[in-house]
């Protein structure tokens, strides 16, 4: 952090203002460092960032900077400033600034001063203020009285230093520090305040506070380094206005009357850092004022069968083993909400807290805390297993015993037809042998369900119940579906054996045969015969294939036999001019692809079958190319070329790679 000295000690012009003696300084630098003393000031991020690049900065993008040019233009970095106690954003902020014109009354301190007929000079006081109205931004100026140099010397304008936001306003915190200040010439007779001003001196007059880190001096009432724990200071015990006892009388202080809180770092009776805090709890009427101590918590671990003792700047945790039985208890003043926890982690003897009040017994095993409400301890935690003692148990049907305050029996009533209770074990396992389906069934007296009975009225279906019963389909058929006794054997719609006309279709289950023939194998083979399909030789099928007009798709390889010949008088062609042209087996393979137009691109399949080929015949009047799409043609890992009126016939060879013929 750096502070701006040289707008403190530098006057408006070195020749004649700058500190020293017999010279004048502006009264800024002074009552600039009141405020600063007031708490009033500039805040500056940069100044606790240490390798930030403007904490030894001053200048340009700095807090409060001010920078100016001609036509009165003034420009202010922004910042937070503290001003009242109440912290401010001004001139847009931190990393952030607002440019203003001098003259411009949104933003200046009542009048303006009237231009001077002659020319003259005058000081302008930049400063923060509370006050973020249009054009303000919690910054603002004024202008002191121009005054010819020949005849005396500019002076700064005190008006703000009582009402810095100016009159005809119920203000609440008239304070402001100042920015800087500018030393203007104002030329003589100009149109207005702002044309008749030139480029100014500026003098930097920021007053930069500093407030972190707050370093605490330990307290103490003996000398520097002292420690003993009688000479800690903690307001409770030792009071503050007196620095326990070292003062007095008409020396005393009066914190302790006042309603004033403090905060400071002294040190507990076992010679730690204990930083505390000392307020009235209630404020108005006659408020009793109390002493926290904020941090660290202090731990004390001890295995002991001696009676301890607590104090308010002393240990609030206590780890305590015991090998007797103990007291623990606090002496002296508490404040209101101090706690005290208590860890009692083994020993079979007694841990008892605060004999002489709460007298409360922290069990082996547990913990227990304990907090203050001002005039009484009561117990605000606890932890541990089986925390806490029963003192009575109310009991209630079915659950017998009654109300046991210190021992007693407590039973479970055996169940009734009429009231809950206990249930045997014999009557568990009679209830667990029922089926949770057996629904309701009443038996007369004495009545046992058999085994196969009990299967039976187990069953949820008729079907279920045929199939326990043994029961074939029969039992569900009508008697006036069976033939009758006069009938004999024979049904009245049966089909005799001698042979008849059947109604009615007749389906086979499976495979059974009729005269030794499969009916539905065979039928599968007639249903794939043409309706007047005839007896088929070689030369009809040839003669069927000629008589094919259009496409003849065939799904299989056609092979023609050693010796013999396949004539086709042409292939297909394709008119094609598509640039580039993607080759498809299945749409240009075997074909004539006849490429017109300009010189294009035909580019091959990127994969192919041995075998697979393309003739391609260019009409184009130049070159075209044919792309290997990744592959090599003729053994080469190159495109071909072929030229105007000539043809090419790419043929697949195997590893998606081509030999080309024509190139």
């Amino acid at each position: 952090m750096v502070n701006p000295l040289s707008g403190h000690t530098t006057g408006q012009t070195a020749s004649s203002e700058s500190l020293k003696d017999g010279a004048g300084l502006t009264s800024t630098s002074l009552t600039n460092l009141y405020e600063g003393l007031h708490g009033n000031g500039i805040i500056r991020l940069d100044d606790r960032a240490y390798l930030d690049s403007n904490r030894q900065n001053t200048g340009t993008n700095t807090a409060g900077h001010v920078a100016v040019s001609s036509g009165g233009s003034v420009t202010v970095y922004g910042g937070y400033a503290v001003l009242g106690g109440v912290l401010y954003s001004f001139a847009n902020g931190p990393n952030s600034s607002k440019t203003y014109t001098a003259g411009d009354t949104a933003w200046h301190l009542g009048s303006l001063p009237s231009v001077p007929a002659s020319n003259s000079d005058v000081i302008v006081t930049v400063y923060a203020v509370a006050d973020n109205n249009i054009g303000v931004a919690n910054v603002k100026h004024h202008f002191g009285t121009p005054v010819v140099t020949s005849t005396g010397t500019p002076l700064t304008s005190d008006a703000f230093l009582s009402q810095p936001q100016g009159t005809g306003g119920s203000f609440k915190n008239e304070e402001a520090t100042v920015l800087a200040v500018l030393r203007y010439t104002m030329t003589g007779g100009a149109a207005n305040v702002t044309a008749s001003l030139n480029t100014p001196t500026v003098s930097d007059k920021r007053c930069l506070l500093s407030n972190s880190p707050m370093y605490l001096t330990p307290l103490t009432s003996g000398a520097t380094g002292s420690y003993a724990s009688g000479d800690s200071i903690d307001h409770a015990n030792r009071s503050l206005d007196t620095m326990n006892t070292v003062v007095s009388g008409a020396e005393s202080g009066a914190f302790n009357a006042s309603p004033l809180g403090a905060i400071w770092q002294s040190h507990s009776p076992d010679g730690h850092a204990v930083l505390y805090y000392s307020a009235r709890r209630d404020q108005g009427g006659s408020p009793t004022r109390n002493t926290w101590r904020l941090a660290p918590n202090e731990v004390k671990t001890i295995t002991t069968g001696s009676d301890q003792i607590t104090t308010f700047d002393g240990p609030n945790i206590w780890v305590i083993t015991t090998i007797g039985n103990i007291t623990l208890t606090p002496q002296n003043a508490f404040p209101h909400s101090h706690t005290i926890r208590v860890y009692h982690p083994s020993g079979s003897h007694t841990l008892r807290f605060d004999p002489l009040g709460l007298d409360y017994d922290v069990a082996a095993g547990k913990s227990a805390t304990f907090g203050y409400n001002g005039s009484a301890w009561s117990v605000i935690g606890l932890s541990g297993s089986g925390v806490g003692t029963v003192t009575s148990i109310a009991t209630t049907a079915p659950i017998t015993g009654g109300t046991i305050t210190t021992t007693g029996t407590i039973g479970i009533s055996a169940a009734t037809t009429s009231a809950a209770g206990s249930m045997s074990s014999a009557d568990k396992t009679k209830l667990d042998s029922y089926d949770a389906d057996l629904g309701t069934l009443a038996l007369p007296a004495n009545t046992k369900i058999s085994t196969f009975g009990a299967s039976l009225i187990d069953d949820a279906a008729a079907s279920n119940a045929r199939t326990t019963l043994g029961l074939g389909s029969a039992a569900t058929t009508a008697s006036g579906d069976y033939a009758t006794a006069a009938q004999g054997a024979t049904a009245d719609a049966a089909l005799p054996k001698a042979g008849g006309t059947m109604s009615g279709n007749i389906t086979m289950a499976g495979s059974q045969t009729v005269d030794g023939r499969d009916l539905s194998v065979d039928g599968a083979k007639l249903d794939g015969i043409a309706t007047g399909a005839t007896a088929y030789a070689d030369a009809d099928a040839v003669n069927a294939v000629e008589s094919v007009t259009g496409t003849l798709a065939l799904t299989g390889d056609v092979t023609i036999a050693v010796g013999k010949t396949f004539v086709s008088t042409r292939l297909p062609a394709l008119a094609l001019s598509t640039n580039p042209l993607a080759l498809v087996e299945g749409t240009h393979a075997g074909r004539y692809v006849i490429y017109s137009g300009s010189s294009g691109t035909v580019n091959l399949p990127s994969s192919s079958n041995a075998g697979e080929h393309y003739t391609i015949l260019n009409t184009t009047g130049g070159n075209i190319t044919i792309g290997r799409n990744g592959n090599n043609i003729n053994g080469a890992a190159s495109d071909a070329t072929v030229g105007t009126y000539n043809a090419v016939t790419c043929i697949g060879i195997g590893s998606n790679n081509w030999i080309a013929l024509g190139v």
